[in-house]
């Protein structure tokens, strides 16, 4: 049986690593897509980065406790607040790039916490 000590361990490692690391990855393959002008949507800096931060927080955290259905809503609410920059195709192709791989990173971190902790 596992201890609660080592599970507790094992999701702060978790969090730690697809939250802050996920961003690191998501930087990484946005990269050659990034343009200055169009990003600047908003006027808080560096918004998208702590957007996907929480993004990919309450993704993991859905996995975790198997309310799949709900990821969609977190989608769908991410792209309600773009809608406006998304009418721009090159803006629109960043923005569903960062947004797959972000959920991605999520999705599959998830799981693979979840088998690490015995829970699948």
């Amino acid at each position: 049986m596992i201890s609660l000590i080592y599970k507790i361990m094992v999701l702060i490692g978790g969090y730690t690593a697809i939250i802050f690391i996920g961003s690191i990855i998501v930087k990484r393959i946005c990269k050659p897509f990034h343009f200055e002008e169009k990003i600047q949507l908003s006027s808080v800096p560096q918004a998208g980065k702590y957007i996907g931060i929480f993004e990919r927080l309450l993704i993991l955290t859905l996995v975790l406790i198997d309310q799949y259905g709900v990821i969609g809503f977190v989608l769908a609410a991410k792209s309600v607040a773009r809608f406006e920059g998304l009418k721009d195709q090159r803006f629109a192709e960043y923005y569903l790039i960062g947004t797959l791989v972000s959920t991605s990173i999520a999705l599959v971190g998830g799981l693979g916490l979840k088998w690490v902790l015995g829970l699948i």
